[in-house]
């Protein structure tokens, strides 16, 4: 019983006090891949990124997936989504080089704190 009290003094912690101040990159698997999301990165290797999933396709040095409900893959050519999920993952991609370089990432109740 002690375990459990403790357990749950420790969840209000984190969510009074650490989930406020920590910064995130995205917006959580909340929106996960949807269309209005920044799709979902995929890291291979600890310093690869090379897949991306927006939505129901999927875009990897291999060519662009079509999704379906069971997350099987069929190979399409689009290249007008092709182009839109290259964008965004340069996009991501560039944001992710230049955090790694400057190690400077602000929460946003830090952000809205102080920047208002």
């Amino acid at each position: 019983m002690v375990f459990l009290l403790r357990l749950r003094d420790l969840e209000i912690f984190v969510r009074k006090y650490l989930i406020e101040s920590i910064a995130w990159l995205g917006k959580g698997l909340s929106e996960g891949a949807s269309k209005s999301s920044n799709g979902i990165p995929i890291m291979q290797s600890k310093y690869q990124f090379e897949d991306y999933i927006l939505a129901d396709y999927h875009l990897t040095k291999n060519g662009l997936f079509k999704l379906d409900k069971n997350f099987n893959e069929e190979i399409i050519q689009n290249s007008e989504i092709e182009k839109e999920m290259k964008k965004r993952f340069e996009f991501f991609d560039k944001k992710n080089k230049k955090f790694a370089v400057q190690h400077k990432l602000f929460p946003d109740s830090i952000y809205n704190q102080f920047f208002k």
